[in-house]
Order: C-alpha cells, then structure tokens, then sequence
C-alpha cells in the first residue's frame, strides 16, 4: 500500500515539470543503455569457444621463436606437423591432439557450379572428439579419417547441392584438380569462435603430398590442440615441454643460436590473449569499459543535479511531514524509493533504446550480436542488477543525506541547502566536462591517427592496381604468362606482374643464412616476376632488377635496405645469401611496408624463383576499371574453367585497419552520447536555474538590462567551470592517448591545438546551449512574470 502510495507521488513530481523530467529521464535512460550495450559487446568477445563440453580440457601449443639472443616471434600456434603424435606418445597427460593447416583459397565445385572459398582446413580426424561442433550429416568418427575426404559447413553444402542431404557421397573438386569425397555436413562455424571454416579436408590426405613437409623441420603452419586427461594436467605437461623441444629441435639448433620453446594456451583464453590482435582488442574493450563506466558517470551526475536542483520546490511539503511526525528515516527511505522507480522507469526507455538501435550498434561492431537473446542472460542480468542498484542507492542516498539537513527555518523561507555554495554541484559538473573533454580529445586524436595510417606513404603506389587471384597454378602450368600477356595487351593496361603474396597484410618467413653469419636467420621471402618494381611503384637503390635479359640472375636475391643494413651490408650487391644452395645478391630494392603501420619494415628478399607458382597477378591500369574487368574477366574465362574473381590494391590495404575503423566508429558514437548528455545536465541546471531566477530576470530587464547582460550574468559560471575541466582533461588526455599511440610504430605527430579543440567544441556548444534557453527567458515581457509581486 505504502508502495503504491509512492509510486503516486513519484509519478505526481515527474509531471510537475515535464521538460526537466524528461531530460533526466532520457539523460539516465541513455547512459543505461550505452552501458548495456557496451556490456553485451564486451560479453560476446569474452564468450569465444566457451561452449565446447571439453573445452576446459583442451589446450593450443603455443610456440616461442629465439634467435641470436633475441625472441623474434612470441606465442606462434603455427609449428610443425609431427608436434602433437610426439607429443601424445612421449608426454603424460595427453588423451589425444588435433593438428589443423589452411590450404589457402581454394575453389570448389560440383558439376556446373563452381565458386572460391577461403576458409578451407586440413584435420585430424580427432576434430570431433575435441570440439563440440555438431556434424548434421556424416559419422563423426569416420567423416576424417580417409585421404581425400572433406565435410562441408552447411552453406557450401546447400550452395553446391541445394539441400545437405543430397552432399554426403558425392564427389567434389578442388581448383579443377583434384576429387575429393563428401563424408559430412557440418554445421557453420557459430560467430563465437576462432575456428573459423567452410570446409574441412583429411589431414591424411597431406601424407601423400611431396610439398607439405610432413617433418620436424617441416612448413610451420600446421596448429595443435591437445585434449588433456584433466585440466590441472597442464601445469606438468609444461614442465615436461623443454626437455621434450630439446629432444626434438633444439639440440640441433643450439650451434646457431636458435630455440623454439613450446607452451599451452587454454582454448577459452586463446581469442583475448594468445591470437595475433589479442593485444589490441583486449586493450579497446578495457577502453570501452571505461567509457561506460564513464558515460554511466555523467548519467547520475545529471540525475543527482536535477534532483538536487529541483529540491527547492519540496522543502514545503519536507516541513509539513516533519510536523506531521515524519522522522528523518523515514523520509531517507522515501528519496530511495522514488529514486529506485525513477530508475526503474529508466530502464524500460533503456530496454526499447537497446532494442531500437540493435542494428546500428551491429553495423559499428561488425558483429550479429543476439541482443534480444542475451539481453536476459545471467551475466548481464548482473551488470543490470549492479547498475540499478549503484544508480537507485547511490543517488537516493545523496539525496537523501542532502535532504536530511533541511530546517525548521528553510522550510519558512522556502529556501534549499546550498552548503559550501553549492560547491558539490559545481564539483559534479567539473567531472562531467572533465570526462566529455577527454573522450572528445582522445577520439579526435585517434580518428586523426587512422586517417594517417590509411594515407601514409607505405612506398608502394597502391592506386589503380587490380588484383586477380591465381588459384589452381602451379611452376609447370603456363596459365599466368598465358593470362599476363594477353591482359599486356588490353588498352587500359599500364603494366602486369605475377607475385606469390600481395605486400599488404604480411609476407611469409623462411630460414636463411647470411654471408659472414654463423647463424641463420628468419627473413620475410616474397616471389616476384621482372614487373614487380613498375607495377608496384618500387623503387631500386643500387644493383639490378630481374630481367628477361639477365637470366644468369635469375638465380639472384634482391633484398631490401633493411635486411642490409641490419647485416651491415655497405654495399650489399654481390654478397652471398644461402637457402637450398647459395644466392648473389643482385640489388637492393628501398624500403616499402608490406604489413599495417603496427610494426616497423622488416628484412625482406624477393626472388624470380616462385615455390609453387605465382598465386596472384597484379594489373595496373591508367583508367575505366569497370571496362578493364570486364575484358581481364573474358581472358580468363578463355583460358580457365575456374571462376573469376578480383578486388583492389588500395581496397586490401583498407582492409588491414578495419578493426581500428571499427572501434573509432563507436568511440565516436560514444563520445558524443557524452558530450550530448553533458549538455543536456547543463541545459536542464540553466532551466532549473531561471526557473529560479525568473524574476530575478524581470527586475533586471526593468533596470535597463540587456539580453546580452542576462546571458553573461547567467553563463558565466558555466564557462569557468568549462575552463577548470579543461586544465585537467587536457593532461589526461594526453597521457591516455600516448598510452593508446605506443601500439603504431608510425603515428602522427601531436600538436597542441588538438588538446585545446575539444575544450574550445564543448565551450561553444554549451554557450549555444545556455543562450538558447536563457535567450527565451530574457525575451519575456517582464509585467508577465511581475505582476504578482
């Protein structure tokens, strides 16, 4: 009854003042759900791989590459194939292991339909036995197990045969080679895993390939996954890898310097820990963490403010119940009360925000996050729990400690408790431009930092160069040169060149031995034809370049100023550099980053000698792409029955800092639902404020004050206020985003007035805000608001 009771006058308060009300409650509406939804993103990036039933068993090998005293690679899951059978025969602990390999792009058809997918992996036929993927059709102890085998994800399979039913059995062909038998359907790869697939091919379909090296000293790209017997088996294991990596590898490597120690990575922790971006993304969901807690900051900051302010208006009806026998107690619990439904009220706005904006929050991730469905899952639930009660105690109970020391006499004269001259008002609305100011600096500052990296000169000229993938070829095939000269010929053709990697997102690493090193080293190789240096816009410091017209260079490295300078190579042509036999150096071609601008340039050697074949050609055009991929799609479908596909040089750089786009993209969201929310604190405080001094205001326009008198004697404060946060957001910024800028080994250089922007935004706006709404005041006829007086 007492509850209903307070719900009455809950609801009587809020419509008093309907402007205030609605602000506070959409201010504290919209931090509830910037910090849900910020809370559900950080929640699905904490639930990969969570769900397999063995999962708390199975363990990655991680791998630690030394050379020369130095870790040059740290925590590398690609290692040899035989590691796990030796592992499971020699160690304790182990009950079985799983090794996965990708096979590259592959295209895949059946009878007449035919596309590319890249998302191919060699395994064991253990897969199912460790993970709890389900197989819709197939057995899955059977479904790996014999060379040439493959199961589809559910996708492929519908794609290729329309129905999954109709895939088990049939035979499929892989880059218009090779035959390989449908065993299983499996289902696709849930969004909360890094084992990512769309088809899996029989791990003993490699025994019979002479280029998969099969050995200890084979091609590190093979992963393993052990299952062990039980969880706290891992700590022994461990133990046991160094004599075991001894063993094995580096008893032969310690003459060279070298030393590969092996490690465990728990599965459940490989997506924030242990992957190549782990370090990024779990520093970006500590920023998001902090920015709700910080957006959920300024929230019961306006809410403590509008309460506060609007206590005026209830120091009467406070009076009357203390002479009706209301004890202070009792008068605690009622703050907490409405403070509780107002919260409540709160989050059902939240609720139908969270919902309303579900796909706009979808498209700035970049992930299908189930909102509806984990909306009520029991760690959220938490989360909610906590901020309710954080938001409903913490501001019922200031304003209820406020209110407690109302007396007698304010109750006569209508007047509210200042204390200190207002000063912990004033003290919240410092934090709340602080945060504003220094979410707005930092997210200017990173914007600007992706803008530089996207247009930073990487030495490559990346425009008008069109990619077309090359799957299927090989060194006996004469499909590229077939392909090459004909696209020469086209009209809008400047130049063409076949490569092995695009020097975009990495290029593979091979062991090498140096002229005057004992010890070999690990040097980035990339396979180029005598186009490469036009095409790309390279540029070649000293030496020769592959040509048609050198070939007894062809045998020749050209290698880049890095690796030379770091061999401390004077004048580099001419030296020696052995892999499967000894190398000239021919030139040195200048430095060119073929990664992001995360990691400084490596050492790099290319070479006229493809292993494998080229997998891509290189077309740089001079204008009208959309009629150059027309002609190069007709080549080649001339002289393939593969299906074409192509993208762009500048396109795949983009690409690599998609995931910085990303976090900008909500960064930005969120800083201005936090300069947004400021401002509506200080557009309803100046509301509440003239509300206040309305005839404050007629008095002076009487005495011959101007609107303009009015605006500068009511804003005033404000700005001071603006000033002081900036003096302590400035610093604070600058210390979060060097913090933040320490990841790129290019940055842009950091100048002052980028600091001071952020403060000049927020004073603007907020005088604009101040003035909108003082302005009203300032306009209206005096005699309306005196004539009672």
């Amino acid at each position: 009854m007492f509850f209903i009771h307070y719900i009455k006058v809950a609801a009587r308060i809020l419509f008093r003042n309907k402007l205030i009300s609605g602000i506070n409650l959409l201010s504290l509406s919209a931090g509830i759900a910037a910090v849900l939804l910020i809370a559900l993103y950080i929640q699905s990036e904490n639930q990969y791989d969570t769900f397999h039933k063995k999962g708390d068993r199975i363990f990655r090998a991680g791998f630690t590459f030394w050379e020369q005293g130095k870790v040059y690679d740290r925590e590398i899951p690609d290692f040899s194939p035989l590691f796990g059978p030796d592992a499971k025969a020699e160690l304790s602990g182990i009950e079985d292991f799983c090794r996965m390999a990708g096979s590259g792009e592959r295209y895949i058809g059946y009878g007449d339909r035919s596309f590319k997918t890249e998302g191919m992996h060699y395994a064991d036929s253990s897969f199912f036995n460790l993970f709890s993927f389900r197989l819709l059709e197939g057995h899955p102890s059977s479904a790996l197990k014999a060379p040439n085998t493959i199961v589809l994800d559910k996708t492929t399979a519908v794609k290729l045969f329309g129905d999954i039913q109709k895939a088990v059995g049939k035979t499929v062909l892989l880059n218009g080679k090779k035959d390989f038998l449908v065993t299983g359907v499996i289902e696709d790869a849930p969004s909360n895993t890094d084992i990512r697939y769309t088809a899996l091919l029989s791990f003993s379909t490699l025994s019979s390939d002479p280029d998969a090296f099969m050995s200890w000293r084979g091609g590190y790209r093979y992963t393993t996954y052990l299952l062990l017997n039980k969880p706290e088996n891992a700590a022994a294991l461990e133990k046991e890898l160094p004599a075991f990596m001894w063993r094995h590898i580096n008893k032969s490597d310690a003459s060279d310097g070298s030393k590969t120690e092996a490690s465990l990575q728990p599965l459940k922790d490989i997506h924030l820990k242990f992957n190549y971006n782990s370090e990024t993304l779990s520093r970006n969901l500590t920023i998001f963490s902090s920015v709700a807690i910080l957006i959920l900051i300024i929230a019961c900051v306006n809410y403590i403010n509008f309460s506060t302010a609007q206590s005026f208006t209830r120091i009467k009806e406070i009076g009357i119940r203390r002479v009706l026998g209301a004890d202070k107690n009792h008068l605690s619990f009622r703050w907490l009360t409405e403070s509780a439904i107002t919260t409540c009220m709160a989050f059902a706005i939240a609720l139908i925000l969270i919902l309303s904006l579900a796909p706009v929050f979808t498209r700035l991730t970049g992930k299908e996050l189930s909102i509806a469905g984990e909306l009520f899952n029991g760690k959220l639930l938490l989360i909610a729990g906590i901020v309710f009660i954080v938001i409903s105690a913490g501001a019922g109970a200031y304003l209820s400690f406020y209110l407690r020391k109302v007396t007698i006499r304010n109750t006569l004269t209508a007047t509210a408790i200042s204390g200190k001259k207002g000063s912990t008002g004033k003290t919240l609305i410092v934090l709340q431009f602080i945060i504003s100011i220094a979410l707005i600096t930092c997210t200017f500052i990173i914007y600007e930092q992706v803008s530089f990296i996207k247009s930073h000169p990487t030495g490559i000229d990346r425009e008008n160069v069109v990619l077309v993938p090359l799957a299927g070829n090989n060194k006996q095939d004469d499909l590229t040169s077939r392909i090459k000269q004909d696209v020469l010929n086209l009209s809008f053709v400047k130049t063409a060149s076949a490569v092995s990697e695009i020097p975009a997102s990495g290029i593979t690493m091979n062991g090498f031995l140096a002229e005057g090193q004992s010890q070999s080293m690990m040097i980035h190789q990339l396979d180029a034809d005598e186009d490469l240096l036009k095409t790309f816009g390279l540029k070649l410091n000293s030496g020769d370049w592959f040509s048609k017209a050198l070939r007894t260079k062809e045998d020749g490295y050209v290698i880049n100023e890095t690796l030379a300078k770091q061999l401390g190579w004077q004048n580099a042509v001419g030296k020696i550099i052995e892999r499967d036999g000894p190398h000239r150096v021919i030139g040195v071609v200048k430095d060119f980053n073929f990664t992001s601008l995360h990691d400084r340039i490596e050492p790099l050697i290319i070479t006229n000698k493809p292993w494998g074949g080229y997998q891509y050609l290189a077309v740089r055009y001079t204008s009208n792409p959309s009629l150059l991929i027309k002609q190069i799609k007709s080549i080649w479908e001339s002289n393939s029955d593969l299906p074409f596909d192509y993208w762009f040089l500048d396109a795949e750089f983009d690409s690599m800092y998609k995931s910085e786009q990303q976090f900008t993209r909500l960064l930005i969201g969120f800083s201005v639902l936090s300069i947004v929310l400021s401002l509506s604190g200080v557009f309803g405080l100046v509301s509440l404020s003239i509300q206040k001094r309305i005839k404050e205001i007629g008095v002076r326009k009487v005495l011959g004050a101007s609107v303009a008198d009015i605006v500068r004697l009511t804003s005033s404060g404000f700005f001071a206020l603006i000033a002081l946060a900036s003096l302590i957001a400035i610093p604070l910024s600058a210390y979060l985003v060097n913090k933040w800028l320490q990841d790129f080994a290019y940055r842009m250089e950091l100048q002052w007035w980028m600091f001071g922007l952020a403060g000049a935004v927020v004073l603007l706006v907020t005088l604009l805000t101040i003035s909108a709404r003082v302005i009203k005041a300032a306009l209206t006829n005096p005699v309306e608001v005196l004539r009672n007086e």
